[in-house]
């Protein structure tokens, strides 16, 4: 919202850059002036990955600020209308405005597009309601077909490989940042705890084409789709759980006994006790009560492989009082001379 091509005034801009880095492009235009930059080098060799928006987008800006401020320019520029500048953009009566779903991230919800007649019937799925007025009190010659809604997400079950927080908070239109790396789909054959299963929020995005260099981001979030997300193979899950392995509880507060207890129903029994003290644990030492669990490892969530020992941190018992308030001894008085 705030970018380099951001101008004084009203104007539309469109920038490229060719695969190979030998083309910047930029073109944009107000309603009376249209000015194209072509960025790169004159020997056609390739740049040193120069983007159109900070090579020849700056250059672009500045010529159109030139324009504005300049008399000169002005004068010729408005002579073709009379000799006043049309600022404002004006829509052809033909346009029909309809709803999208709404564009999460930095698109600030944006929630509306703008369609040409031919341009309809590509769109239909993009339309939640039909029979919308077009401009000038027009209808819509291309009735839109009826959907449900924009829900332009979908769960997927995986398994959860690492440690990123699997359902997105809060809004639940804008979808999460999913590291495809943290996640596998669950295949034939591959045996998965449940512990491991989980549901993320992937987008419907086209059919993957391995073809196209193709990464919908945005600031703060990004698109995923459920093709991108790999298939479980044994190695995965063995990295994460082995075979054998049960998922650790979470024990904090239990008495230490009540511990060892449910660590030998899940076939735990190599359990070492560390006993804290307030100078082991000063911040968390008056939270718990004497013999109660301050903390484990593995940790909660953590997989325990056969014959791991788990180490419970127990809050040791207070230190014994000193003794009570004892007679002082008696002190002979020395003789007065």
């Amino acid at each position: 919202m705030n970018s380099k091509l951001k101008l004084s005034r009203p104007a539309a801009v469109k920038t490229g850059t060719s695969n190979d880095w030998r083309d910047a492009w930029t073109v944009g235009y107000t309603p009376y002036v249209t000015v194209g930059v072509w960025s790169g080098n004159n020997n056609n060799e390739v740049t040193a990955k120069v983007e159109s928006l900070t090579g020849g987008g700056v250059i672009w800006h500045n010529v159109m600020e030139e324009l504005f401020k300049t008399p000169r320019f002005q004068q010729v520029l408005a002579e073709p209308y009379g000799g006043k500048l049309p600022l404002d953009f004006t829509l052809p009566a033909d346009l029909v405005r309809r709803p999208i779903c709404a564009l999460p991230g930095s698109f600030n919800r944006y929630k509306d597009e703008l369609f040409s007649p031919d341009m309809l019937t590509d769109t239909l799925a993009l339309t939640p309601t039909a029979g919308l007025a077009a401009p000038n009190g027009g209808t819509n010659r291309t009735p839109s077909r009826r959907v449900s809604s924009c829900d332009i997400y979908t769960d997927l079950t995986v398994a959860q490989l690492g440690d990123t927080k699997a359902v997105a908070e809060g809004d639940q239109d804008q979808q999460p940042s999913v590291n495809i790396a943290s996640y596998c789909k669950p295949a034939d054959g591959v045996v998965i705890p449940d512990g491991m299963l989980t549901t993320i929020k992937v987008m419907k995005l086209p059919p993957f084409d391995p073809d196209e260099k193709v990464d919908y981001r945005w600031a703060g979030g990004g698109a995923v789709s459920a093709e991108q997300i790999p298939n479980c193979t044994d190695a995965m899950i063995a990295s994460v759980a082995p075979p054998g392995s049960v998922r650790m509880p979470d024990l904090r507060r239990f008495g230490e006994n009540q511990a060892k207890e449910k660590l030998a129903e899940l076939g735990v029994t190599n359990i070492y006790v560390d006993y804290q003290d307030r100078t082991r644990i000063p911040d968390l030492y008056d939270q718990y009560v004497p013999y109660a669990v301050v903390s484990t490892l593995p940790a909660a969530g953590d997989y325990i492989p056969p014959g791991t020992t788990v180490v419970l941190g127990v809050r040791a018992p207070d230190p014994e009082p000193p003794p009570g308030d004892a007679p002082a001894p008696e002190v002979p008085t020395p003789p007065v001379p």
